[in-house]
């Protein structure tokens, strides 16, 4: 979220690299020069900078910085980042079974995901 919220506010962080951190004067000071608008504009522009902000970790590594971290035989060509190992994906899968008293129809779904998500060849 950082990373996004860096590249969404160039200048901001070119100005102040942290951003984050400064107070609603300065933030207000700094979007006054970039924008016409009254100050509803300023106040809603500053509220949603800080929003956002709040959503993210600044002092965690940026995704590049993951990726310049990857042994070099994990590195894809052409500059593509490279998820690092350490980081994990969980995924929840949730299944509406159909009411019957046939068990061989859960058998059949049960092996059916066993086959196409436990057992997937590579």
């Amino acid at each position: 979220m950082a990373d996004c919220i860096r590249k969404a506010y160039p200048d901001l962080f070119s100005t102040f690299p942290d951003a984050y951190n400064k107070d609603s004067e300065a933030l207000r000071n700094f979007f006054s020069s970039k924008m016409k608008g009254g100050e509803a504009v300023l106040v809603n522009a500053v509220n949603t900078f800080k929003a956002l902000c709040e959503f993210a970790d600044f002092d965690a590594p940026s995704i590049s910085e993951i990726a310049t971290k990857a042994p070099p035989g994990q590195q894809k060509s052409l500059g593509t980042p490279v998820i690092h190992p350490s980081l994990h994906v969980n995924l929840s899968i949730e299944i509406q079974l159909p009411v019957t008293e046939n068990p061989e129809i859960y058998d059949k779904i049960f092996q059916s995901l066993r086959k196409n998500i436990i057992e997937r060849p590579e």
